[in-house]
C-alpha cells in the first residue's frame, strides 16, 4: 500500500474534530474552553472504521490544544494565569514562603504580623536557623501575582528596623538542631526547637508598643551555646542590662532584666551567654529604637516571673480564629444515567467566604464524621462537613493558614499532614475547636529553592512512610520512613505534579509534563536511584541517557499529568474497584493507569475514563466512611478547567462499566483483558485499529509524534491487525499484530459488546519496549516473519521542529504544571 496521508476532510468534518476551526463569535472563535480539541485520537480511530475505505499507511498527527488555532499552549497560556487580588487575601498574621527581605533570600521563612494598638510590627523567622532574621514596620508581605502566586514567593513591606543579618546560633560542633514547629493562640505565635537535648520556645511580641522577645528553655542546655542577636556598628556603647549600637537607621538597644544571661558585643555582633546551667530559663528581651535609652527594661519589670508570660503558656491551644467564619453552599449531585456520577461539592469561592480564599485545591483527603479536608495553592487548609450523599448543606471551616504552597495531603492516624514547598507538616487540634494550634515540622530536610520549583503531591504507604516529588535540587521522589531522614528515590522528573504509590510500597511512580528533554506527558516507575530525563541526558543511563517512563501519554489525551492513586479492592468503587486511576490536570480528566512488568521491563499505558471535571483534576483520595472517589481540581496555565477550582466526587451507580484491565504483549500480538464478559459475535477484525508513533527525546519543548516506520516524518503509522480472536472465559481478546515491535506509543481502538448486549469502545494508549513469547493457542497461528525495526530517535538524527525549539526560547520552562 502507498504511503499517504489521510486528511480528515475526507472522512469526517473539520469541526467535529477540530471545533477551533469553527466560527461561532464575530472573532471566529468560541468562548474559552470551548475550542479545546477533545478526544482527538479516539474520534480519529472511530472515523477511519466508519470511513469503509482502506487505511492509509501515515495518519495524522494531533493537531494542538484549540486544533492550532492559539499556538503550541493553547488558548491558556501563561499570560492568563495572573492573578492581582491576592494581596487582598486574610491569610491571617502568619505567612510561610520563600521570602525576599532586602537584598536577602530566606527560602523556608515564616513572617508574622505583630499588632498592639495602632503599632505594627512584622518579624521573620527562619526554620533553618533556628531564631529570628529580620524586623520590619510599615507593611507585611507583598505576594506576586505569576501563576496564581506560585511562583513568586513573598516580598517584605515596609523598612527594616533591627539588623539581624548575624543572627544564628553558635551550636557546639557534634549538637543536634532541629525545628519543630510553631504554635499559635489567637495571633500569638510561638516557634519550637530543640538543641541538643534542650527544647525552646521562642517568641516574639509588642508590649506597650516595645519589641520582646520571649525565649524559654527546658532541659539542660549544651556547653557553650550561644545565641548571635544583632548586628553592631563601630559605635556601640554599654547600657543597663544590655548594649546600644548606632545604625543607619537611627540607634538600636537591647536590654534585658533576666540574671540568666549576659549579653556582650563580640566585634560586629551582639552575643548572648547562659550563666549557668539550668533545666528551666526564662529571657524576655526588650528591642528598642529610642535614643534615650530607658532604665533596665522597665518594661519587663512586670514579665519576667510571671507564668502567663511564658512561651509555653500559650502551647495548650487557644481562641481559635477563623471558627466562627463559615460558609454554607449546597452541593450538586450528577447525573446518574452512567456507571458513575459525578457530585460537586459548591466550592464558597472568593466573594463566598470570608477571608477571600480564591479556592483553587492543591490537595485532599477524608476525615471522620462526613468530612473532607482540602488546602489550596495559597496556603489554607480547610475543612468541609455534611458531606453525606444528598450534599444539602455544606459547611466550610477554615483550619489552618499560611503555608507555604501545601500541594499535597494525607490523613494519618486522624491527623492531617501536608507537604509544602518549605516541610511536612502536621496539624495539631490542642484543644478541640476545629483550628489548628501546633503546625508540626515532621521534616524540612529537602531543599526550598523557590521560584518554579516546587514539592507537590503527599501519599503514605500501609507502613507509614511518606512520599511527596521535590523538584528542587532535583532532588526527585522523595521518601521519608518512620524515625528516618527523606530519601531521594530517583530523579530528572520534569515538574513533577503528581506522585503514586502502591499500598506496600514496592511501586513508586511519578508523573512528568511536557517540556525541554521531556518529549510527552508520561509516568515513571520510579526507584533506586533511577534517572528521568531532565535536565539533559546522562552517561551510563542505557542507550538514551536516562531511564524511559512506565508509559507515554499522548498529548490529545493529557498535556499536563496530576496525581496516580491505587484504589483498594472495595465493591463501592464498582468496575473500578482495585484498578488504578490517573488524574489529568490539563484536561480535567481521569483515565485507568496498566501496568505490565515483560522480565525486567516495566511498561504500560492509560486508558480514559468517561467524565470531565470542573477544573484541572490533580488530586485524589478514596474515602473509606462513604466509599466514594474524591477529585480536588484547580485551573492554571494550560488547564482547560472551567472553575479556579473543584472539589468532586465520583459515585458509583450500580451500572457497571466495561473497561480493559490488563494487557499482555506477545511478539505477535496483544492479549486484552476485560472485566466483562463479551459477545463473541460481535467480534470482528474490521472493528479493531492500531496506530503507533515515537517522540523525540531533546532539548526542544516536548516533541511532534513521529512515524516509525518513515523515520522523522511526523504522523502515525497505521499498524494491521491481522485476526482477533475471544478466548477461553470470554472476557480475553488476542489481537494478532505479526509486526508488533518497541513503540513509544501505540493506540488500541476497539469495538466491543457484552453479553448483555451493551456497546463500549475500550482506547488505550501502550508504551512496548518488551514482547512476551509468541501467543500460538488460536486457530490459524503461523509464524510469521517480522520485519526488523528502527530504535527510539535520537536528537542528534533527527532535525528538531523549529516550532518548539522557539517555544522553549521563550523562557517557558518553568511553572507548577508546564
Amino acid at each position: 500500500m502507498l504511503r499517504s496521508v489521510l486528511l480528515f476532510s475526507a472522512i469526517v468534518s473539520a469541526s467535529a474534530l477540530c471545533p477551533a476551526q469553527v466560527p461561532d463569535t464575530e472573532k471566529g472563535f468560541r468562548p474559552f474552553p470551548e475550542n479545546r480539541v477533545r478526544d482527538y485520537y479516539f474520534h480519529q480511530a472511530e472515523a477511519l472504521l466508519d470511513s469503509k475505505k482502506p487505511i492509509p499507511d501515515l495518519l495524522p498527527q494531533y493537531p494542538g490544544l484549540d486544533g492550532g488555532a492559539f499556538g503550541h499552549w493553547g488558548q491558556n497560556p501563561a499570560s492568563r494565569s495572573v492573578d492581582t487580588t491576592l494581596n487582598d487575601v486574610d491569610s491571617g498574621n502568619v505567612i510561610c514562603s520563600h521570602i525576599k527581605h532586602f537584598g536577602l533570600h530566606s527560602h523556608k521563612g515564616v513572617t508574622v504580623r505583630l499588632q498592639d494598638g495602632d503599632q505594627t510590627v512584622t518579624v521573620l523567622f527562619d526554620p533553618l536557623k533556628l531564631t529570628f532574621t529580620d524586623v520590619w514596620t510599615g507593611g507585611f508581605v507583598s505576594r506576586g501575582a505569576g501563576r496564581f502566586g506560585v511562583h513568586d514567593g513573598g516580598t517584605a513591606v515596609g523598612k527594616r528596623t533591627f539588623d539581624f543579618t548575624t543572627a544564628g546560633w553558635q551550636i557546639p560542633e557534634n549538637t543536634e538542631a532541629r525545628y519543630l514547629g510553631f504554635f499559635r493562640h489567637g495571633e500569638s505565635v510561638v516557634f519550637h526547637y530543640q538543641i541538643g537535648n534542650a527544647l525552646f520556645y521562642d517568641r516574639m511580641w509588642l508590649l506597650n508598643g516595645r519589641l520582646v522577645r520571649s525565649l524559654e528553655t527546658q532541659k539542660e542546655l549544651p556547653l557553650r551555646l550561644r545565641l548571635k542577636l544583632l548586628k553592631l556598628t563601630p559605635k556601640v556603647r554599654l547600657v543597663d542590662g544590655g548594649v546600644q549600637t548606632e545604625a543607619a537607621s537611627g540607634p538600636q538597644a537591647v536590654q534585658t532584666q533576666s540574671q540568666a544571661v549576659s549579653l556582650s558585643a563580640n566585634g560586629p555582633i551582639l552575643l548572648m551567654d547562659w550563666k549557668a546551667q539550668s533545666t528551666h530559663h526564662v529571657v524576655h528581651l526588650e528591642y528598642s529604637t529610642s535614643k534615650e535609652v530607658p532604665a533596665p527594661a522597665k518594661e519587663l519589670s512586670g514579665v519576667q516571673d510571671k507564668p502567663r508570660h511564658l512561651p509555653s503558656s500559650l502551647t495548650k491551644g487557644g481562641p481559635g480564629q477563623w471558627v466562627k467564619k463559615t460558609s454554607t453552599t449546597t452541593g450538586t449531585l450528577g447525573s446518574e444515567s452512567d456507571s458513575y456520577a459525578i457530585d460537586t461539592l459548591t466550592l464558597p469561592f472568593t466573594t463566598e467566604n470570608e477571608f477571600g480564599t480564591p479556592m483553587r485545591l492543591a490537595g485532599v483527603g477524608a476525615l471522620p464524621g462526613r468530612r473532607i479536608v482540602f488546602s489550596t495553592l495559597i496556603g489554607d487548609v480547610w475543612v468541609v462537613s455534611g458531606v453525606d450523599r444528598d450534599l444539602k448543606q455544606l459547611t466550610w471551616q477554615r483550619i489552618a493558614a499560611g503555608l507555604y504552597q501545601p500541594l499535597g495531603l494525607v490523613v494519618q492516624d486522624g491527623k492531617v499532614i501536608l507537604g509544602g514547598n518549605d516541610q511536612v507538616t502536621r496539624l495539631h487540634d490542642l484543644n478541640g475547636d476545629g483550628e489548628a494550634d501546633y503546625y508540626e515540622c515532621v521534616t524540612n530536610e529537602y531543599p526550598t529553592t523557590g521560584g518554579h520549583d516546587f514539592a507537590t503531591s503527599l501519599q503514605q504507604d500501609k507502613a507509614g512512610a511518606l512520599y511527596w516529588a521535590t523538584a528542587s535540587g532535583n532532588f526527585g521522589l522523595t521518601r521519608l520512613k518512620k524515625g528516618s531522614h527523606p530519601e531521594s528515590l530517583g530523579n530528572g522528573l520534569r515538574n513533577c505534579n503528581g506522585i503514586g504509590v502502591s499500598p506496600d510500597g514496592k511501586i513508586t511512580l511519578a508523573t512528568v509534563q511536557e517540556g525541554s528533554w521531556t518529549p510527552a506527558t508520561a509516568i515513571f516507575d520510579v526507584h533506586d536511584g533511577s534517572f528521568h530525563g531532565h535536565p539533559g541526558p546522562q552517561k551510563g543511563r542505557g542507550a538514551f541517557g536516562y531511564d524511559l517512563p512506565q508509559c507515554f501519554v499522548p498529548r490529545g489525551v493529557d498535556n499536563s499529568a496530576g496525581e496516580i492513586l491505587f484504589l483498594p479492592q472495595d465493591e463501592r468503587l464498582g468496575s473500578l474497584s482495585g484498578l488504578t486511576v490517573g488524574s489529568s490536570y490539563g484536561n480535567g480528566t481521569h483515565y485507568l493507569v496498566l501496568r505490565e512488568e515483560v522480565g525486567e521491563a516495566v511498561q504500560g499505558g492509560v486508558v480514559p475514563l468517561p467524565g470531565e471535571f470542573l477544573s484541572g483534576a490533580c488530586r485524589f483520595c478514596f474515602n473509606d466512611e462513604d466509599g466514594f472517589l474524591y477529585v480536588a481540581g484547580t485551573e492554571g496555565w494550560q488547564s482547560y478547567g472551567r472553575e479556579n477550582g473543584c472539589l468532586q466526587r465520583l459515585r458509583y451507580t450500580g451500572k457497571p462499566r466495561h473497561l480493559p484491565v490488563r494487557f499482555e504483549t506477545r511478539s505477535n500480538g496483544l492479549i486484552v483483558h476485560f472485566n466483562t464478559q463479551l459477545d463473541p459475535f460481535f467480534l470482528e477484525k474490521d472493528q479493531v485499529i492500531c496506530q503507533q508513533w515515537n517522540y523525540l527525546f531533546s532539548g526542544a519543548y516536548g516533541s511532534p509524534e513521529y512515524s516509525v516506520v518513515d523515520e522523522g516524518r511526523q504522523g502515525h503509522d497505521y499498524v494491521p491487525v491481522r485476526s482477533v480472536h475471544l478466548l477461553p472465559g470470554g472476557r480475553s481478546v488476542f489481537l494478532e499484530i505479526p509486526q508488533l515491535h518497541p513503540v513509544m506509543q501505540f493506540h488500541v481502538h476497539m469495538r466491543l459488546r457484552s453479553v448483555e448486549g451493551q456497546e463500549f469502545t475500550p482506547d488505550a494508549y501502550l508504551t512496548i519496549y518488551e514482547m512476551g513469547e509468541a501467543f500460538t493457542d488460536f486457530p490459524g497461528y503461523q509464524l510469521i516473519a517480522k520485519r526488523a525495526w528502527p530504535s527510539f530517535p535520537r536528537a542528534e538524527k533527527y532535525e528538531q521542529d523549529p516550532r518548539l525549539v522557539e517555544q522553549d526560547a521563550f523562557g517557558t520552562n518553568y511553572g507548577w504544571v508546564s
